[in-house]
């Protein structure tokens, strides 16, 4: 099996109302497209913020985000969001420092 071209991969978004490709003028994303570009890039950043404040390098965070953020439950993202803000309370940021120990 072999993967997909980009040029492949564009058209099934196109045909998939993601997008709009025109032949060389460029592509465009619907509004839809966007809707979940939006998504995937909240996702991203939310997945990158928890692995770096648990002390994980910015690169590898980075490149495990990229990773994880496609199958992300909608349920796990409220939860990791949950963790997130009491990781960076006064309580949490405490724990933080007490696990760099250990």
């Amino acid at each position: 099996m072999r993967t997909p071209s980009v040029t492949e991969m564009v058209q099934k978004l196109d045909e998939d109302g993601l997008l709009i490709y025109e032949k060389y003028k460029g592509i465009t994303l619907t509004s839809d497209g966007q809707k979940i570009a939006k998504s995937v890039s909240k996702r991203h950043n939310l997945l990158f913020d928890l692995l770096t404040t648990l002390g994980v390098d910015e690169e590898i965070a980075n490149r495990d985000a990229c990773g994880i953020e496609h199958c992300l439950n909608p349920e796990s993202v409220e939860a990791i969001t949950r963790l997130l803000t009491q990781l960076k309370s006064p309580a949490g940021k405490k724990l933080l420092e007490e696990l760099d120990q250990v």
